[in-house]
């Protein structure tokens, strides 16, 4: 567990889940503390791209190491298989060190599982617009195991998310017609349905598309340094390509 992690619910609930499943790791997704205006604005982008990526119902049913997921707030391991796979020493000159983690457990034929724990756990990951941006700009690019796959998410999420939606808004001030709205509110309906289930701010649905924006540029930031520039920098550590 994460030193700033706080306890909400019986942390004993996810060893008896383990149990019950043959999992040998198991993580927990946190309620996300979010105070100010930046955070509740930016932050749950964080549980909209995970969530609208990785189909979690369908990991726990299919192995697949693309369905790999993890946060590591909270992650429970079997200490033997831990042990005998290698642990964290896998993962050492990762950034996405905790999915990445998750997904060679799958390679090796293990099974994990990362449950909703909005009820178990909570962490504050950032309190400003610059620590939010400095810490995904570490984690955004090195989360892609391909290229092509970022660019791919890059161009999908910028289309779907801030082109279409601004598209349609300035078609609906001049010609007001019910497709449109209907449209609207499909290209909304996963932001809104997660909204829902973690208690975000309407306000970050709101403003979600200049959200998705200022996402695209730090993806394209976090690229850039990582392949290009003086590399993304973590805890006096240089990574680099």
């Amino acid at each position: 567990m994460d030193a700033d992690t706080e306890f909400l619910g019986k942390i004993e609930s996810m060893v008896f889940l383990a149990k019950e499943k043959n999992l040998s790791m198991l993580s927990a997704w946190p309620k996300i503390k979010m105070d100010s205006l930046s955070e509740k604005i930016f932050m749950p982008l964080l549980n909209f791209v995970v969530f609208s990526l990785c189909p979690v119902p369908f990991s726990e049913k299919i192995n697949s190491k693309n369905l790999g997921l993890a946060h590591g707030a909270c992650i429970l391991f079997n200490k033997k298989v831990y042990s005998e796979l290698g642990g964290h020493k896998l993962v050492k000159n990762d950034l996405f060190e905790d999915t990445r983690l998750a997904r060679i457990w799958r390679v090796k034929n293990e099974k994990n599982y990362c449950i909703d724990g909005k009820d178990l756990i909570s962490v504050k990951m950032y309190s400003s617009f610059t620590s939010i941006w400095n810490g995904f700009l570490k984690n955004y690019y090195p989360s892609f195991s391909k290229e092509v796959s970022f660019f791919i998410f890059q161009i999908f999420f910028f289309i779907s998310y801030f082109v279409l939606p601004i598209y349609i808004i300035f078609r609906m001030i001049n010609t007001f017609e019910i497709i449109e709205i209907i449209l609207l509110i499909f290209i909304f309906l996963p932001r809104i349905i997660i909204s829902i289930k973690f208690k975000h701010s309407l306000l970050s649905v709101i403003l979600h598309p200049f959200a998705i924006l200022t996402m695209i540029i730090l993806g394209f930031n976090s690229w850039w340094n990582f392949k290009y520039g003086k590399g993304l920098k973590w805890k006096d550590r240089i990574y680099e390509k």
